[in-house]
């Protein structure tokens, strides 16, 4: 990352500038103090994307459990490189952060897999007809995830 460089915010690219004091995002830039070479702190920018995963992801999160009839028992953010999300057998819902990068329909079809773990703790025909009742793109979705993990992880966050 570089300050001029872009970074990726929900599948939208915003510019990066120098922040004095705390790392922040206006809603049209991501403001990042610089580390000792001058550069932007990439502990600072996952940091902040971390914090609007968190708060982002836990929000889609409550508003489609509702709409699917399901009650997760928590929303965690992880560090996880190799996988968007799990569920555990006790309704745990995990995100990586870096989820936060990816567009707004391949989150949204994370979320609706994870949450369709609730109803059906597998991934059998009968899991993929549940993800494909309330996301019928759903196979569209999951590859165009899968095209972007390479840029999403160009970040080296």
């Amino acid at each position: 990352m570089e300050y001029g460089g872009k970074l990726l915010y929900k599948g939208e690219k915003y510019p990066i500038e120098k922040a004095c004091g705390k790392a922040a995002f206006t809603g049209d830039v991501f403001l990042i103090p610089p580390d000792s070479d001058g550069y932007p702190d990439n502990h600072l920018a996952e940091k902040l994307l971390r914090k609007l995963a968190a708060r982002d992801l836990t929000r889609k999160t409550i508003e489609t459990a509702r709409i699917m009839d399901v009650v997760p028992v928590s929303v965690k953010i992880t560090g996880a490189r190799t996988r968007w999300g799990s569920c555990s057998a006790a309704r745990g819902i995990n995100y990586s952060w870096r989820l936060i990068m990816a567009d707004e329909k391949s989150i949204e079809y994370v979320i609706i897999h994870e949450l369709a773990h609730i109803i059906e703790f597998n991934h059998s025909e009968k899991f993929w007809n549940v993800v494909k009742s309330y996301c019928p793109d759903y196979i569209a979705r999951r590859a165009h995830l899968k095209a972007i993990q390479a840029e999403i992880e160009s970040y080296k966050l």
